[in-house]
C-alpha cells in the first residue's frame, strides 16, 4: 500500500518568520535599507503576507553585498543568488524554520511514496505563472527534465538521482529516481530546485531567461542590472497571499 509521506496542515509557508519580517520592516518605515542577513532564509522574507493588524510598503530597498550575475536558479545556487531566486520562485517542497525546517507544503500540497523509487506529487491547482499562465504537471517535468538530460551548465545536473519524470495529469506528477533516495524530499526544498516555466523558458530562451525569467513566487522582475540592481513588484495573483511591499529594489553593495 503506498503510504504518504509528506502531507501537512499548513497548506501555506507563511509562518512566524514571516510576521517576524513583517512586523520589523513595517516599524522601520518605507525607503527602507535591510542588511542581507534578512533574506537568509528561504519563502518567509520579502514576501511576508500582510495581516489585518499590519500595514503595508510601497517600496522597500534592500542592500546586499553582491547580486547573481543571472536568475536561472538551477544554473547557479550561491547564497547570494538564493537569496534573490526565492522572491521569484517556489520550489515543491517548503521548510518551515520557525519549527525546526519542517517539510511543508509548496507547489505540492502532498507527497506519497508509491514504491522504492518514485514519489507521487499532488500540485496545487490554483497557482499561475507570473504572466498568467497556469502552472501544471509540464512545468515540473520540464524543470527536472533539465537535471537529467546533462546540461553542463546547471548546478543542479544531476543531483536528485532521477531517472524520468512522469506526468500523471495537470497536477499529479512522479518523480522516479534510480534507486531509494532517503534525502530526495530535503532535496526537493533545497536552492536550485524552484520549478521554472517551461512554455515561457522555451519560447524565450536560456540566455533571456537568465535575465528576465518569471516564476510562480511572491515578486515578478521588472528591471535587471547584473552585479547591480533588481527591481520587483509584488505579485498581486500569489498563490501564498499578497506580498507586504508593493516594489522592491535590491541593491548591491560591494564589502
Amino acid at each position: 500500500m503506498p503510504h504518504p509521506i509528506g502531507t501537512s496542515k499548513r497548506m501555506s509557508p507563511v509562518s512566524s518568520n514571516r510576521r517576524a519580517f513583517l512586523r520589523n520592516t513595517v516599524l522601520a518605515g518605507t525607503g527602507l535599507t535591510l542588511g542581507s542577513s534578512l533574506l537568509a532564509t528561504r519563502a518567509s522574507h520579502v514576501a511576508a503576507q500582510a495581516t489585518p493588524e499590519s500595514a503595508s510598503v510601497d517600496n522597500l530597498r534592500i542592500a546586499m553585498s553582491g547580486l547573481p550575475p543571472q536568475l536561472d536558479p538551477q544554473t547557479d545556487t550561491f547564497i547570494v543568488m538564493v537569496r534573490v531566486y526565492s522572491m521569484i520562485f517556489d520550489t515543491l517542497i517548503q521548510r518551515d524554520w520557525a519549527n525546526g525546517g519542517e517539510l511543508i507544503p509548496g507547489l505540492a500540497t502532498s507527497w506519497e511514496q508509491i514504491d522504492d523509487n518514485t514519489v507521487e506529487f499532488k500540485l496545487r491547482p490554483d497557482v499561475t505563472w507570473q504572466d498568467g499562465s497556469p502552472f501544471t504537471a509540464n512545468d515540473v517535468k520540464f524543470t527536472f527534465d533539465r537535471t537529467i538530460d546533462g546540461d553542463a551548465r546547471l548546478a543542479a545536473n544531476g543531483r536528485y538521482g532521477l531517472t524520468a519524470v512522469d506526468v500523471v495529469d495537470d497536477f499529479t506528477v512522479r518523480l522516479i529516481t534510480d534507486g531509494p533516495r532517503g534525502t530526495l524530499l530535503v532535496l526537493l526544498s533545497d536552492p536550485g530546485s524552484e520549478i521554472v516555466p517551461a512554455a515561457y523558458f522555451q519560447e524565450v530562451g536560456y540566455e533571456a531567461f537568465q535575465q528576465m525569467p518569471i516564476g510562480t513566487g511572491p515578486y515578478r522582475v521588472t528591471e535587471f542590472v547584473p552585479d547591480t540592481r533588481i527591481t520587483f513588484e509584488a505579485n498581486e495573483n500569489y498563490w501564498g497571499g499578497a506580498p507586504l511591499a508593493a516594489n522592491v529594489e535590491v541593491i548591491g553593495i560591494p564589502e
